[in-house]
């Protein structure tokens, strides 16, 4: 393979391997939020109406005091910063990343020559800065930061998408031949 197709698969490997990790820690973080104020509201405002519509003492009054109070904050909370819509838009982002993750994974299995593969990389290293210039406004403060932290801890080159955390095994491709042979194989059951 030519040293200029290898460096711009590299650098792919890290910056989809990069954003995919940052959005899906970024989706995580969301996901992880959202879920248990929505469940927090529904099971305080259920116990409210139950308290509103009850014509014994369901709850005491300090406690339905307490309870209204708390609602009216995670209400707050989840209408200023509407986390279930981060969560969805972040698990989208999530999704492109992945996808642009297996474009990367079928060009390995190309058995095309060095100019073609490059133009083909050539191209994904275009939708992959569309994609990172769009995403921009989709950060925050701390999962930027865990993600940080967490390449600090594990090292940046486990984040890559080929060579990430499964990167000991070995390739089942290993030469040119090989790798032909796959293409043919895979040509046959596809047929």
């Amino acid at each position: 393979m030519d040293k200029r197709v290898e460096e711009l698969k590299n650098y792919l490997d890290f910056k989809i391997g990069y954003y995919y990790h940052d959005s899906y820690y970024n989706s995580w973080f969301w996901t992880n939020i959202s879920m248990p104020i929505n469940l927090a509201l529904t099971i305080s405002t259920a116990l409210i109406a139950a308290q509103a519509t009850s014509t014994g003492n369901f709850l005491s009054e300090h406690d339905y005091m307490v309870l209204s109070f708390a609602t009216m904050i995670l209400t707050t909370v989840n209408s200023y910063f509407k986390p279930q819509l981060k969560s969805m838009d972040s698990n989208v982002v999530l999704t492109k990343w992945v996808e642009l993750g297996y474009k990367l994974d079928s060009l390995l299995f190309e058995n095309k020559t060095s100019e073609e593969l490059y133009k083909d990389y050539k191209d994904l290293f275009i939708d992959m800065h569309k994609q990172a210039s769009s995403q921009s406004n989709n950060r925050n403060f701390l999962t930027s930061w865990w993600h940080y932290a967490l390449r600090k801890l594990y090292g940046a080159k486990t984040e890559n998408w080929i060579k990430g955390p499964l990167s000991g095994f070995k390739k089942v491709v290993t030469t040119e031949q090989s790798r032909k042979d796959i293409v043919i194989e895979m040509a046959e059951i596809k047929e």
